[in-house]
């Protein structure tokens, strides 16, 4: 069965036309956040210190480890080019 859609009414995206059934997977969808620059911070260096595994930072920051570990590389690099820059002036 297919639902009619209203003049002036948008498709939906998804494959599932009972809005029921729509109105249940949206409220599976993670809720994006802003992270600032020294929360970022601080959750890497809560993981390199090695006090806790980075399982249980993640979780109890409710991030993932993909995530965890696209932070911790972006702060090796800007470390890295930040040594770099001193040892060239």
């Amino acid at each position: 069965m297919r639902l009619k859609r209203k003049k002036g009414e948008k498709r939906e995206k998804n494959l599932y036309c009972f809005p029921a059934e729509q109105e249940r997977l949206k409220a599976y969808k993670m809720k994006t956040r802003k992270w600032k620059a020294e929360e970022k911070l601080a959750i890497v260096l809560c993981g390199i210190k090695g006090e806790k595994s980075i399982s249980e930072i993640c979780r109890e920051h409710q991030i993932s480890q993909t995530q965890y570990y696209k932070w911790r590389d972006k702060f090796f690099e800007g470390v890295l080019s930040e040594l770099n820059s001193e040892n060239g002036s």
